[in-house]
């Protein structure tokens, strides 16, 4: 009788390496971390895949690897903690790439320091309902539904739930990031590393740029003011042949021959982080380098003997965390009218400018930073100086802006306040009876529903109504330049080359200042202006018919 052998096979299953539960819940980390990629990467025509695919698998193997190492009760608080920050990181990347058409960078941590908090809930509330954000809402809904069904219908529910990002590109009609790349970890660190070593070594150049210089004044007497505005549209502007006047009080100025209007004014960039810096230093898009590299108006002008103030409205701790903060710290005096994040209507700088303008100093630069028609902008104003009803909608409203009434009525208000801060800023130089100018030009400028969709101002995607400014200058009668300004107010200027025009007004000499792109210089020659970072030609922008205004429509 022949005994029975027991045949064993080897069997193996990758249940006995890794937990049966965390094989169940890598299904889901899968989801969380290839569905935003594979959108983005959609979008912007697999670029950089490769990269992005080695992350994405490491991170879940990494994932793997937690979940199986340790008592149960742990690993099941690292797996769900790990989900719950490449949810929150990729739900956050993937709003910042369909509102922003961006991917979070380090300028998306800049920006948030330099923000005004009024502007992020207005941003928010303006951008939480449009129709592209129910892909976000699906993202966690699908993530859901393969938690408590995966298991259950792991053959087709998972990879269903894949194909849906490039369904969702074409339905939605999503664009590709600005830069045409998709970011992975990898690419987030190079660029912050480069960004703390470039800000350490450009404040180290900032002392270097600004030591030394040689400037001298032609008067004995002399005040220079600058007014920087903030987010004021030539467009919304009575003084541009706006339908409404949002301009009284300076309209009558430019009637009596006190106020030049220039026509044709262009600014660099459309977020103030990007254009302040180039109206305070000699930093521009044709100028090779950063603009903490180079000479800046305060130190330019204390080297001639004048004596330099900034007072600034936008909020205390925003405005010393902005990127040109350094710039701004090397003014004489430097005054905050609204501390903390508390923000106040620009009045509130009366009585520092007084107190400038009272200053002994027979040569002195004053530069004032208004809060402007920042967002929000009914913050930006006295509920009583509200001229324009909210709920008004006047017929050369178009149908998007009737829609949003409310917001443009209140821009508007914000302008016609901006002219009364204006008129008393003049009204008080006028009776201090010094030699000098006052000039005004805001950072960029807004969009305010004028094309389908387009609201304030994105930096990648410049249009008329965000870089087109407008400018005002106020002379003292005895200017010796007050004969010049009609004959070159109509001259293309590039704001920035601001410093140019100062200097020139100011009757500063500085060997190394390029006088042609001062628009009163006779040497004056104009430039191809560049706009935004991606440096987009104001020219072709114009041409393309990006905006409702038109310098031939000025009159």
């Amino acid at each position: 009788m022949k005994k029975n052998k027991k045949k064993t096979a080897f069997s193996f299953k990758i249940t006995d390496l890794f937990p049966e539960d965390v094989l169940c819940c890598s299904m889901l980390a899968g989801f969380l971390l290839f569905f935003p990629s594979l959108l983005i990467l959609s979008a912007t025509g697999f670029n950089n895949w490769i990269g992005v695919a080695a992350e994405r698998l490491l991170l879940l193997l990494l994932f793997i690897v937690i979940g199986s190492v340790g008592p149960a009760l742990c690993r099941r608080i690292l797996m769900i903690l790990m989900m719950v920050l490449l949810f929150l990181w990729d739900g956050v990347d993937l709003f910042c790439f369909l509102q922003l058409k961006n991917q979070i960078d380090p300028s998306f941590f800049v920006l948030l320091q330099t923000t005004n908090p009024n502007e992020c809930i207005g941003f928010l509330k303006l951008t939480l309902f449009r129709p592209a954000n129910l892909i976000i809402l699906f993202y966690p809904a699908c993530a859901l539904l393969i938690w408590f069904f995966g298991k259950q219908y792991k053959k087709w529910l998972f990879p269903l739930s894949l194909l849906f990002p490039v369904l969702f590109v074409l339905l939605f009609h999503i664009e590709p990031s600005h830069n045409g790349k998709v970011l992975n970890f990898v690419d987030r660190i190079d660029e912050t590393l480069d960004r703390i070593a470039e800000t350490d070594l450009e404040e180290r150049l900032l002392e270097i740029a600004n030591t030394g210089l040689k400037v001298t004044a032609s008067e004995k007497e002399m005040t220079i003011i600058l007014v920087i505005g903030e987010s004021h549209s030539k467009v919304h502007s009575g003084l541009y042949q706006y339908p409404r006047d949002t301009n009284p009080l300076l309209k009558k100025r430019v009637e009596n021959g006190e106020l030049f209007v220039f026509t044709d004014v262009v600014a660099p960039h459309s977020f103030t982080m990007y254009s302040v810096p180039k109206l305070l230093t000699l930093a521009a898009h044709d100028v090779r380098g950063a603009f903490l590299e180079m000479p800046n108006i305060f130190d330019l002008t204390k080297s001639a003997g004048f004596k330099t103030f900034w007072l600034c409205n936008h909020p205390a701790l925003t405005d010393k965390n902005m990127v040109y903060a350094p710039v701004t710290a090397r003014a004489d005096v430097v005054i905050h009218s609204s501390s903390g994040n508390i923000q106040k209507t620009d009045d509130a700088l009366f009585p520092a400018f007084q107190k400038a303008l009272d200053d002994p100093a027979p040569l002195k630069l004053i530069v004032l930073q208004l809060i402007g028609s920042h967002h929000d902008y009914e913050q930006t104003y006295p509920s009583d100086k509200t001229f324009f009803a909210l709920d008004s909608a006047p017929e050369f409203f178009n149908e998007e802006q009737k829609k949003n009434r409310r917001v443009v009525n209140a821009y508007d208000n914000s302008i016609r306040y901006n002219d009364y801060i204006l008129d008393q800023f003049i009204s008080r130089f006028a009776k201090n009876g010094k030699p000098g100018f006052l000039l005004y030009l805001p950072d960029h400028g807004e969009n305010l529903y004028e094309q389908p969709g387009l609201f304030m101002h994105m930096e990648f995607m410049p249009t008329l109504q965000s870089v087109e400014i407008p400018m005002y200058l106020y002379l003292h009668p005895a200017h010796p330049d007050k004969s010049l300004v009609e004959s070159v107010r109509h001259r293309p200027f590039a704001s920035e080359d601001l410093p140019y025009l100062l200097l020139h007004l100011g009757k500063l000499n500085y060997a190394g200042a390029d006088m042609k792109k001062s628009p009163f210089s006779p040497e004056f020659k104009p430039k191809k202006r560049l706009v935004s970072n991606c440096r987009v030609d104001y020219e072709k922008l114009k041409k393309d018919g990006h905006g409702n205004l038109r310098n031939k429509d000025l009159k």
